[in-house]
């Protein structure tokens, strides 16, 4: 690691025995500066470092710290072949990521882009990538409480440097399931079809204090420049155990002839363990909180949808660390290899994002290490330094994979939403896998 660049290096080509035994050469062909975030590679009009020295490094004395650090990519098959990264990207989900977040985060903070319309949150972001611009739509709230959908590009070349794009949705006063208005945006971009954007709907508040949500659909006939509502009726029919008391963010995921449906669904609401009460539990609806977990249905056409498992795709684990982990909600789920990503946020003490991977898109086992810039061993902490916008909670994180790297946005203290005492925006972080 050199002053937070990245290196990628590959190895001189030596005997078969000095593969495996003795000493290797590697050459600096490419290094990322996370800084800017940029990726320079060798014999490109960025290559800032002319690569005239070669490292040398003993096989039986290379840490797995320096393996952290720098991604190998060797020229001969004989040494280290076996290794998952060395097996082609086919494997790459089941790899750690190490995240670098950006020295420029917050990278949108409330108010910055639409004035009065984010004046008080921006918050759960989805991004598109169109050419060589990245489009953000992101939940935007008012100073009255009132909830958009606004929009943002940013080059990819620079993707902190958002500009504003204007306001692409607003709520429905006179509908009872969406006077708040809608949040949670994706969008599914279609050349034999609409532009899909699926939003969760806030509506009129309930007498018994659960959450008023419902998951719809929006449509565009114009490539996303005008959008229309679909339907009054939520594209999730709250019909089973796990999803009867609600459903509300969502991430589709277009897979070969079907599309695949991650959403936040809510079964009943009870109440929190006797032991949770004595480990600092945090009970965002007071004396009752809500089962919720990662439900799952399919579509052969992005509007209608069924559901193939009668159970959530992934569930809160309990009493699994120090606190109680009661909720699972906004999942972002991306196809790695031949496997499959998903990270969502979890809900005990506060909202920590989380890591799950899967062989079928349908089982899913968590992955709880983090691995930041500044440290080489794992943490599972997941929040920022004391003082930066994100030092209370990470929420809402949506990935993008950009040749062999990850690019997240997610939200940080109180969800985006202003206030008195802490910062708070979205940020931004690229990751790479490494051992």
């Amino acid at each position: 690691m050199i002053s937070g660049h990245l290196l990628t290096v590959k190895q001189t080509p030596t005997s078969q025995k000095e593969n495996l035994w003795g000493q290797i050469s590697i050459e600096i062909i490419s290094y990322i500066d996370y800084n800017n975030v940029k990726l320079l590679r060798k014999n490109s009009k960025y290559w800032q470092y002319k690569p005239t020295f070669q490292l040398k490094a003993n096989m039986k004395n290379i840490s797995k710290n320096l393996i952290s650090c720098i991604l190998i990519v060797l020229t001969s098959s004989i040494c280290l072949s076996c290794h998952p990264l060395n097996q082609g990207s086919s494997q790459s989900y089941a790899l750690p990521i190490k995240w670098h977040f950006s020295k420029q985060n917050p990278v949108i903070t409330p108010g910055q882009l639409h004035g009065d319309f984010d004046a008080k949150r921006v918050s759960c972001c989805s991004v598109l990538q169109l050419g060589d611009i990245y489009r953000m739509y992101y939940w935007a709230e008012d100073n009255n409480g009132h909830y958009y959908i606004a929009q943002a590009e940013a080059p990819i070349s620079n993707p902190t440097a958002w500009k504003a794009k204007g306001i692409v949705l607003e709520r429905q006063p006179d509908k009872p399931h969406n006077s708040q208005g809608p949040c949670y945006a994706q969008v599914i971009p279609q050349d034999d079809g609409p532009w899909l954007m699926y939003v969760c709907t806030w509506g009129t508040a309930r007498p018994d204090g659960k959450l008023p949500y419902a998951t719809h659909l929006v449509t565009s006939q114009d490539q996303g420049k005008t959008w229309q509502y679909y339907s009054d009726e939520p594209i999730f029919p709250h019909t089973e155990w796990w999803n009867k008391e609600g459903t509300g963010s969502v991430c589709v995921l277009r897979d070969g002839d079907i599309f695949r449906a991650y959403f936040t669904s809510f079964a009943e609401y009870k109440e929190p363990p006797a032991q949770a009460k004595s480990l600092s539990f945090h009970a965002a609806f007071s004396d009752k909180i809500p089962s919720v977990g990662i439900g799952y249905a399919e579509s052969k056409d992005g509007i209608n949808w069924y559901y193939p498992l009668n159970r959530w795709a992934a569930t809160a684990r309990g009493f699994h660390q120090e606190y109680y982990e009661y909720l699972l909600s906004k999942p972002w789920v991306i196809k790695d290899g031949k496997g499959y990503r998903m990270w969502c946020g979890a809900l005990g003490i506060r909202y920590r994002v989380r890591s799950l991977t899967s062989t079928d898109a349908l089982n899913w086992t968590f992955q709880d290490e983090w691995f930041f810039e500044d440290a080489d061993l794992p943490s599972t902490g997941g929040i920022g330094q004391p003082g930066n916008f994100d030092d209370i909670q990470r929420s809402y994180p949506m990935v993008i994979k950009q040749a062999d790297e990850y690019h997240m946005w997610y939200t940080g203290n109180w969800f985006g939403q202003a206030g008195k005492g802490y910062t708070t925006g979205m940020g931004f972080a690229v990751g790479r896998t490494c051992p």
